[in-house]
């Protein structure tokens, strides 16, 4: 390595503090795990709607050879090269990020209750900005919510989600027809169907691209409507036409998730 090379190279920084800062209703959340690139764990505490942490045991680092420099000559990392942060319940986390559950044992995610719908969800941020020691950022959702109605159906169907793995959805009780469903990210069609089961018979209903509305604001390439997108709540009706035998999507809307006071 030349002198050059050295002056160039950065050091480690160990990350002893991070602020999230969010619209999410964090008050039915506080016993959730916040976790720095999937296995660093930090305690918390909570105020509102902003978390303050702290390693719990030994930090998270960001490796110098991810740090660059900003136009104003200050440490700076890029999208993409700082710390991954989540914040999920601990079943969440142990089952799909860092735990010792075996994702491919677990046969159909249970969402029935109001407790089950809650712990399916998952905050994240993914750092970018100054590389320090303190860094602060926002918080949003890391997957999606299904917001649907059925519409001439009878009480007794059944409802299952595919979505990577069967999702057993959460049925309102004053409302039967109403479900609710927290779904993967950018899972494209194969894994975004509802099945309906009825009169001895299973519809399947696929979701994507057309519960993906055009955004006049946004740049994206038309492939973003081929998957579900993260941060995302997703409201529509599936209504079944008898002399057509077959379920179509209608009052389809889509909101920006963290925004909304659902969940």
């Amino acid at each position: 390595m030349n002198e050059k090379d050295k002056e160039e190279e950065k050091e480690d920084i160990f990350i002893e503090a991070f602020d999230g800062f969010t619209d999410v209703d964090l008050s039915q959340r506080s016993n959730w795990i916040l976790a720095m690139n999937y296995s660093y764990i930090y305690d918390y505490t909570i105020d509102g709607k902003m978390i303050k942490s702290f390693p719990k045991d030994e930090p998270c680092y960001i490796p110098g050879l991810f740090i660059g420099t900003n136009n104003n000559g200050e440490d700076w990392l890029a999208p993409g090269a700082g710390p991954f942060i989540l914040f999920a319940s601990p079943s969440f986390y142990s089952n799909f990020i860092y735990g010792t559950s075996d994702t491919a044992s677990i046969k159909i995610f249970d969402q029935t209750t109001e407790e089950k719908l809650l712990a399916a969800d998952c905050l994240y941020c993914q750092y970018s900005g100054k590389a320090s020691i303190s860094i602060s950022g926002t918080l949003v959702h890391y997957n999606a919510l299904l917001d649907f109605e059925l519409k001439n159906v009878p009480a007794s169907a059944t409802v299952m989600l595919d979505n990577q793995m069967s999702i057993k959805p959460f049925r309102d009780k004053k409302n039967p027809q109403h479900y609710k469903a927290i779904v993967f990210a950018y899972w494209g069609e194969k894994y975004s169907q509802v099945h309906i089961t009825m009169n001895n018979k299973t519809y399947i209903v696929k979701l994507i691209p057309h519960i993906n509305l055009p955004d006049e604001n946004s740049y994206a390439t038309p492939s973003i409507f081929r998957h579900i997108k993260s941060d995302t709540y997703y409201k529509f009706t599936l209504s079944f036409d008898k002399d057509k035998d077959t379920f179509t999507i209608g009052d389809i809307q889509n909101e920006v998730w963290s925004k909304v006071s659902i969940l």
